[in-house]
């Protein structure tokens, strides 16, 4: 299978196992928007300072992530479209521990179903990243309530 994705820059094609991955991306018009990714994010997004962080994806198989640890805040926001028309989605907070991950926060969205929830008694020291479980197909945003 092959994945492609375009950021501001150039755009890119890989194949391989990529389990349908289908990540495009978000109109300019928005702030900030962001690709999900099929790993645990790295790199670190502080939703005071650096405001709202919008993302979507699509997998068939893979669980997607943000791309971004989100620190910053002891409160979050956070909004998910499920686009299926045919399957619910899992939608995680997820805290970043030195060993095991923790799940914060979980919601099942129904297919065709938008949720919106805020998460409070989150560390603003902390980093935090959500957690999509395949299949999948969705857009939203995380910010500060």
């Amino acid at each position: 299978m092959a994945a492609s994705c375009q950021a501001a820059g150039p755009s890119y094609t890989t194949t391989g196992d990529v389990n349908t991955l289908i990540i495009a991306s978000l109109i300019l018009s928005i702030p900030m928007s962001a690709y999900a990714g099929t790993y645990v994010p790295t790199s670190t997004w502080n939703l005071s300072t650096a405001g709202q962080y919008n993302f979507y994806g699509k997998a068939s198989v893979s669980n997607l992530f943000t791309n971004y640890l989100f620190t910053g805040v002891s409160s979050a926001r956070i909004s998910c479209v499920n686009r299926s028309t045919t399957t619910s989605l899992k939608v995680r907070l997820m805290r970043d521990d030195p060993f095991v991950d923790t799940s914060v926060s979980t919601v099942t969205i129904p297919k065709n179903g938008t949720t919106t929830w805020t998460v409070t008694g989150l560390s603003s020291t902390r980093k935090y990243y959500v957690k999509f479980e395949a299949p999948c197909d969705f857009t939203g945003y995380i910010r500060k309530p």
